[in-house]
């Protein structure tokens, strides 16, 4: 552990992915602590470890809506305000996300014909995260070193490869975003292999090399707490900036809306919604139709009643014409950050058990819970015919949402950031 001086005025982000507002959870949780360090006029620098790049040339100005961030790619290099991909790796995505979704759909479902023995392992194992190799954990180390950050906040356990490569001393503070080794016993239970594969002493030992470890949600840091009991473990849950009330159609008719990347848990429900629900949905409400946007659409086949839009850069015009909003996740841990991008836009959300982990309980709430298919379409039916119960839901938004309030993700950040700040924090009661 180490001591510096009190005013943080440097910060460096590791990050897998440029933070984008909504792309993803992940996404979504990094980008409110950059920009709480911009807000607080901090020199901030992002380090993009991952190959996943947008496209063949690209500005991550642009993409983020901002150029005051200092930007380290380490799969692709500058050209004045442009990006270029640099390895073969990030060439081969950058190429695959240029091309339009029904392309990419159906190129994905011809190389699922090739008969592959380890193309059809790799199908049936859930990819929870990927590892920074020896290459990119010695390039994330030195560019520490040569940086000299007073602090380093590093996304999630998978980042944290270039920490035993380091020979200055920052402060590091983990975002873990989850609790990976019962997610991986999560998906397991379900007989899915899971890559990597992360035990609770894997977990544990990644712990104790940080100064704080930041938790999504007061039952992911008790988890986290029971792990590394010595470790400095904040709950900080997910800011939602939104307003929630904005305008919405006046006749969004019968449309569910679902947004979701292509992680296996969204994957994995999506399919089991299709499959089990949504059939019995559409035989009661044959109009229905589910509008589903994310990455998630490169890998799903068209059905009924469901139209795809791919990866957007907001679900606010999606949103204004849905009625609510569906997350069916079966298997996973920590706080799913969509449903925030849901209540911003006016939608409640029908879930599940595992869903809701994570999020305040209150009653009446506007999250309602299907405790399998039947009545899961039972919650989606009720809500697509009885506008007064879904009014009912959506008015409890405004009062809801304070527990994920600006002021508050501020205020902690505040306090650790000071280096004197000692114990937990936490903010499930604030409001």
């Amino acid at each position: 552990m180490n001591n510096h001086k009190a005013s943080a005025k440097k910060i460096l982000l590791v990050v897998e992915e440029l933070p984008c507002q909504g792309h993803n959870g992940y996404s979504t949780y990094n980008r409110a602590f950059l920009d709480y360090f911009l807000a607080a006029g901090m020199q901030v620098h992002l380090c993009i470890t991952g190959p996943r790049l947008p496209g063949l040339v690209f500005k991550p100005a642009h993409q983020l809506g901002s150029n005051q961030p200092v930007f380290h790619y380490l799969h692709a290099f500058a050209l004045g305000g442009l990006r270029i991909p640099s390895t073969r790796a990030a060439m081969v995505r950058a190429v695959h996300a240029s091309l339009p979704t029904a392309l990419r759909t159906w190129l994905q479902s011809m190389v699922s014909l090739w008969p592959s023995r380890k193309r059809q392992a790799a199908a049936k194992a859930a990819v929870i995260g990927r590892r920074l190799d020896l290459a990119e954990s010695l390039s994330v180390a030195s560019l520490v070193d040569s940086l000299a950050p007073d602090w380093v906040f590093v996304d999630t356990l998978f980042r944290a490869g270039f920490i035993p490569f380091l020979r200055s001393s920052p402060m590091l503070a983990l975002i873990a975003h989850d609790v990976f080794h019962q997610r991986c016993q999560s998906i397991a239970a379900q007989d899915t292999p899971v890559r990597p594969w992360v035990s609770a002493q894997d977990e544990a030992a990644v712990l104790s090399q940080f100064d704080r470890v930041i938790a999504i949600s007061d039952e992911d840091a008790a988890l986290l707490r029971s792990l590394a009991p010595a470790a400095a473990i904040s709950t900080l849950m997910s800011p939602l900036d939104v307003v929630v009330t904005g305008a919405r159609s006046e006749s969004p008719g019968m449309r569910v809306l679902y947004l979701g990347s292509r992680a296996h848990h969204n994957v994995q429900g999506l399919q089991w919604f299709l499959e089990h629900v949504w059939p019995q949905v559409l035989t009661i409400v044959p109009d229905a139709v589910l509008d589903v946007a994310g990455s998630i659409c490169d890998g799903l086949q068209a059905r009924p009643n469901v139209v795809l839009h791919g990866r957007v850069d907001s679900i606010a015009a999606i949103a204004r014409n849905t009625r609510f909003a569906i997350n069916p996740v079966l298997a996973g841990s920590g706080l799913k950050i969509k449903m925030l991008d849901y209540f911003a836009h006016s939608l409640p959300c029908i879930t599940t058990e595992v869903g809701a982990t994570g999020f305040p309980r209150v009653s009446p709430s506007a999250i309602r819970i299907g405790s399998d298919a039947e009545t899961y379409a039972t919650a989606v039916i009720e809500w697509l015919q009885n506008d007064e119960v879904l009014q009912g839901a959506r008015a409890l938004l405004p009062d809801y949402v304070t527990y994920f309030s600006r002021a508050n993700f501020d205020c902690q950040m505040a306090s650790l950031l000071r280096h004197d700040a000692t114990g937990s924090l936490s903010i499930q009661n604030a409001k």
